[in-house]
């Protein structure tokens, strides 16, 4: 199980690591954006299990890494609480941004309609977060990856880091 000081504790020698290289407070993360509702409190919640909306919430309360949260434009007002402001699931992007990209529909396995997040089409074409990340427009400002996650996208996105892909667009395409 993994509570906000196991995290924390888990990160630093990574982070000290990416500050030694580019100094502190020079760089940012950037992920899918999803929302950080982690319950650590609860571990028989459904929501017990910490993700990456948990993991960048620590990076930036922690260590002060400025957060940019990726969202197919269908989920936009998710960033917002009724109230005004930034909803409390999206609290760790206070200092950073949300870059929202068009949404495209896919048929999954079961031939029901769903949003392409990210990773690669059944042509092996870049789709959603990933369509941006690898763009030729985004790509010249990135020195370091790190991959965490463990189902297709992440899957597909390291293997567009380590790999390439002839299939990623040019920035006038986006």
């Amino acid at each position: 199980r993994m509570d906000r000081a196991t995290m924390k504790l888990t990160l630093k020698p990574v982070i000290d690591y990416i500050n030694g290289l580019y100094g502190e407070g020079k760089w940012l993360a950037i992920y899918g954006g999803d929302p950080d509702d982690f319950k650590e409190d609860d571990p028989y919640s459904e929501k017990s299990i910490a993700d990456t909306g948990f993991l960048m919430r620590v990076l930036a309360d922690e260590f002060k890494v400025r957060i940019v949260a990726t969202q197919c434009d269908i989920y936009a007002d998710y960033f917002f609480a009724e109230e005004g402001g930034l909803s409390p699931c999206y609290s760790h992007l206070k200092n950073g941004a949300a870059l929202l990209f068009k949404t495209t529909i896919r048929l999954n396995e079961a031939q029901m309609k769903e949003p392409e997040y990210g990773g690669f089409d059944a042509e092996g074409n870049l789709v959603g977060a990933s369509r941006l990340w690898f763009s030729a427009a985004i790509r010249k400002f990135v020195r370091f990856e790190l991959a965490v996650g463990g189902g297709p996208i992440a899957q597909n996105n390291l293997e567009q880091c380590l790999f390439g892909n002839p299939n990623a667009p040019d920035p006038e395409s986006l």
